[in-house]
């Protein structure tokens, strides 16, 4: 925080700046001769640009070191390809926790037919067992459906997360070859030179939003997946019971 005497130093430094300027106008005498369009600004627009409009191009995005981005585009590739290569593999968990449940709910309807033919026939030591292989049953089937809705979480969260390393890795090569073109630029560079840096920094910014937004879907996706996670630890943990 700016202290009170500096602040007061700034503006009576500004106020005295601003009484010699009106002292070295008033000063001045008027030449009758010179028009009006021959008198520049007090202040000119392109003062307040620093270096002007190419400084200010310059300064609207400053990419990272050649070697930093070549790295981060080596471990977004190597994240892409571990995503990919997992997401059959979550799929074959989701298939195969779909035959069990399948084979568990055919069980669970062969269970409870056969304890409703017990309790018309009022054999209670049946009907007791059965309700009870019938709640494991249940329990089981249930843990089974957490499975496979976990699983299928699992495999959208890969799909979410290779589609966010790619659209990292465009706009991590767009940032290097925006560096590239940065360097290569000369103190003075031609119109083409101007132009095709700002197509190229035009297209970095693109593609960063896009890696921004497959970034939070897949967030979003592996916030779901958590929450399934936490739902099949749960039945699992009901199977004991």
């Amino acid at each position: 925080m700016i202290s009170n005497s500096r602040v007061s130093i700034v503006a009576a430094l500004a106020l005295s700046l601003a009484v010699i300027a009106t002292c070295a106008h008033s000063q001045t005498p008027t030449d009758s001769t010179q028009s009006a369009t021959d008198v520049a600004p007090a202040t000119s627009p392109g003062n307040l640009l620093h270096g002007g409009p190419m400084g200010e191009l310059l300064a609207i995005s400053v990419p990272r070191q050649e070697s930093e981005l070549q790295r981060l585009i080596q471990e977004a590739r190597g994240l892409g390809d571990l995503a990919e290569s997992e997401i059959q593999s979550s799929k074959s968990i989701a298939t195969e926790a779909e035959g069990r449940a399948k084979i568990m709910k055919e069980e669970l309807e062969v269970t409870k037919a056969r304890r409703d033919a017990a309790k018309k026939s009022k054999d209670k030591v049946a009907v007791a067992e059965l309700d009870v292989k019938f709640k494991q049953q249940d329990r089981e089937y249930k843990y089974l459906t957490k499975l496979v809705d976990a699983s299928r979480a699992d495999a959208d969260r890969l799909q979410s997360a290779n589609a966010a390393a790619d659209a990292t890795v465009r706009s991590l090569e767009l940032e290097l070859q925006l560096a590239q073109k940065q360097a290569q630029m000369s103190d003075n560079p031609p119109p083409q030179a101007v132009n095709e840096y700002r197509t190229v920094l035009r297209n970095m910014l693109e593609a960063q939003s896009n890696a921004a937004d497959q970034a939070r879907d897949a967030a979003t996706k592996r916030k779901k997946l958590v929450s399934e996670r936490i739902k099949q630890l749960d039945a699992l943990a009901k199977l004991g019971q």
